[in-house]
């Protein structure tokens, strides 16, 4: 079998865990796997039909959305797979609302969708949502590699942590307030990068500057990235409740859970999927409880962090979804071969 990642040069952590890292690690284990900006070649010149045809499947992420390539493909008989890891409608207060609605971004994920012999989606709730469009719709949870768990916890001062990208500015500005109610406690801010964002975060969690307790840690790259959770014993994760969050993951979790560390998490979807092993916040006061239990009780922290590991390792294990992944890939394939040799 041989497979055709597409993936733009430069990738964030969505390229990370929906592309690159499952189809590697597939490559590692005796898979053909070639990753390659679409269909230009290194020197500039377009793959052939014959060229293309030497592949079993394409894999395209939801943020690559190119209609000449998709066409090309159905037109030629050549399976391919379009996954999504969150909705493609965005909520209106979302930091990117504006952008899609003047590109039409949600229109094309739209139609490339129902385009696409198939999808995939990170969530059960997604993929029921993407049924609507497409029929043909499998789940692919995002799982963490154990080779990822690197390094050790330095020496420190017991701290609260948070790692979220650049669209959680609601869900950060949701604890607005709450370091004002818990004392000495230590915060840090990962991913920093002196932008309004993150300058925005800094704002929001240190109660305005005024937490002493508080400092950033600027960011690094995706390859570094994991490496983060060993200077934080506490992962604060806010997400607001709303049409668009809904339908995101539960990475955030998995990823504590496989560096062991204790979570203190919005109760919603999606990390509802996740059962146990973490601390819910059903209600505004719920952060200060928790964050003031944990920094007072650090072995809870511990026992938490190791709850939620046994409650991961397996269901969010790379290796395991990539067995359905690898499913999904060789049933299209025999699919498909078997239509075209009719």
């Amino acid at each position: 079998m041989k497979l055709f990642v597409v993936m733009p040069h430069k990738f964030a952590g969505c390229g990370y865990y929906r592309q690159y890292q499952p189809n590697v690690r597939l490559s590692e284990q005796g898979i053909n796997v070639t990753i390659g900006a679409g269909f230009t070649k290194v020197d500039n010149n377009e793959m052939t039909d014959d060229e293309l045809r030497e592949y079993d499947l394409f894999l395209y992420h939801k943020g690559y959305i190119n209609f000449q390539e998709f066409h090309r493909l159905n037109n030629l008989g050549i399976p391919w797979v379009l996954d999504f890891d969150d909705h493609w409608r965005l909520d209106t207060e979302h930091v990117l609302y504006k952008k899609w609605k003047e590109k039409g971004t949600t229109e094309s994920m739209i139609e490339a969708a129902r385009l696409a012999p198939y999808l995939s989606a990170s969530t059960p709730l997604l993929a029921e949502e993407l049924s609507k469009l497409n029929k043909n719709v499998s789940v692919f949870e995002n799982a963490m590699n154990p080779q990822d768990v690197r390094g050790e916890r330095m020496p420190e001062e017991f701290t609260f942590g948070y790692l979220g990208g650049h669209c959680h500015v609601k869900d950060v500005e949701s604890m607005r307030g709450i370091t004002s109610m818990v004392s000495d406690v230590k915060v840090r801010l990962f991913g920093y990068d002196n932008g309004p964002v993150y300058n925005g975060y800094a704002d929001v969690l240190s109660n305005g500057g005024k937490l002493k307790k508080f400092s950033c840690v600027p960011g690094v790259n995706i390859w570094q990235y994991h490496e983060l959770y060993n200077y934080l014993d506490v992962s604060i994760v806010p997400l607001v409740d709303n049409s668009f969050n809904r339908y995101k993951s539960e990475l955030k979790l998995i990823e504590a859970g496989f560096f062991k560390k204790a979570v203190i998490a919005s109760d919603v979807w999606p990390y509802k999927y996740v059962k146990n092993g973490w601390l819910r916040v059903k209600k505004r006061q719920d952060w200060v409880k928790h964050i003031k239990y944990l920094k007072n009780n650090p072995e809870a922290a511990k026992d938490l962090g190791e709850e939620l590991y046994e409650e991961v390792k397996d269901k969010y294990h790379l290796d395991t979804v990539n067995k359905k992944r690898l499913k999904l890939y060789q049933d299209v394939s025999a699919k498909f071969n078997n239509i075209s040799g009719v």
